[in-house]
């Protein structure tokens, strides 16, 4: 979120622009490099050729960067062009136009009547995406050496260990549906055409 946000929004503010091509460029690089590649390349990089982050295990803070960096890649690159679509789609909005008309500024345009609405898309997409990185990722996990829930679900299906499977698919289907329950009152609270009884 805390890349594609902006990048989607940049992107958007500067349609046609130069920063628009360069944040579609990076968000499409992103959704297409999945974590399997990037994961091994972060390690080979950062932990074995220039020695500056941990290579494995979860011992401290900074052991997470490498596996937050693999895993976000992709989600990031999503949220980013959910943002950009989701802000050109409400730019074009007939409201926008009247604001324009009356010479309201195109920061305040941009920050306070579009942002709101323009978020919506990402808002319905965190819920799955949020359920999909707290169960992890098995070849992330792998990688990194990480206890996860995706290495478990995956040594369980191998042991036939039914019990913890089912287990495990039980929480991710918990997970996503109270992420969902939470993204539906988060959808309220921003669009104010939304009301539920």
């Amino acid at each position: 979120m805390a890349v594609g946000l902006p990048l989607g929004f940049l992107a958007a503010a500067k349609r046609g622009q130069w920063q628009d091509h360069a944040g579609n460029f990076l968000a499409l690089l992103s959704v297409c490099i999945p974590g399997l590649v990037v994961a091994p390349l972060l390690v080979l990089a950062f932990g074995i050729k220039w020695r500056l982050l941990p290579v494995a295990l979860w011992e401290s803070p900074i052991n997470a960067v490498m596996p937050v960096v693999a895993l976000g890649l992709f989600y990031s690159g999503r949220v980013a062009r959910l943002m950009r679509e989701g802000m050109l789609n409400v730019l074009r909005a007939e409201f926008i136009t009247a604001a324009r008309a009356k010479g309201l500024g195109e920061f305040q345009l941009l920050l306070k009547h579009s942002l709101r609405l323009a978020i919506l898309p990402v808002v319905s997409y965190s819920g799955p995406m949020l359920a999909d990185l707290l169960t992890g990722s098995f070849i992330v996990e792998s990688v990194f050496q990480l206890p996860g829930l995706g290495v478990f679900l995956v040594n369980s299906l191998y042991n036939s260990d039914y019990t913890m499977t089912v287990g495990l698919v039980l929480l991710y289907a918990l997970m996503l549906l109270v992420l969902n329950l939470i993204v539906d009152f988060v959808h309220a609270w921003l669009d104010p055409r939304i009301k539920y009884e």
